[in-house]
């Protein structure tokens, strides 16, 4: 990046639309690179550091997979958790979500160090496919069909398409 970031825009910076997709190896010491798109994406901290959560997370057909998830992200998606009582079962099930979120930095080449668990739980022992959501990244073991060729599934993106469509329409309607 050319142009100097003032710290306190940094720590205000949105996250841009994460879109696409990589396939990627971890590393002898399980890290995953983050390529630069992302990683810009995701902006940087007061301190100049790129942060981001790791979380269990689910595929739209449910595989387990990791959701990679800017600060910005978190703090949008559980700001209704101020409206919410303390003896609410909804504060549980987010508090297990957080238990076991990881906080990670990226090192300066982008890599990010996956723990054990959290690998163990989406499955992933080398190869990963990360797949841009929009507001996070999900990071899947690759299967053995995605390994040999990355193809498009137009028909999955035309049906994603008009679920889209139709959450617009029914939002308008409000």
């Amino acid at each position: 990046m050319s142009e100097i970031v003032k710290k306190e825009e940094a720590r205000d910076s949105s996250v841009g639309v994460l879109v696409g997709s990589k396939m990627r190896n971890l590393d002898r010491q399980q890290r995953l690179t983050i390529n630069a798109n992302w990683r810009h994406a995701f902006g940087l901290d007061a301190d100049g550091q790129t942060r981001v959560y790791l979380a269990p997370g689910t595929t739209a057909d449910g595989q387990s997979c990791l959701d990679m998830i800017p600060g910005s992200v978190i703090r949008k998606r559980y700001a209704f958790l101020e409206d919410i009582a303390e003896d609410d079962p909804v504060r549980a099930q987010v508090a297990l979500l957080f238990r076991n979120m990881e906080h990670k930095a990226l090192d300066v080449q982008g890599r990010l160090g996956i723990p054990e668990t959290l690998r163990d739980y989406a499955g992933i022992t080398n190869t990963v496919l990360m797949v841009g959501a929009g507001d996070c990244i999900k990071i899947m073991a690759a299967s053995d069909e995605e390994k040999a060729v990355e193809k498009v599934d137009f028909n999955e993106f035309k049906n994603a398409r008009m679920v889209l469509a139709k959450l617009r329409s029914e939002l308008h309607k409000s």
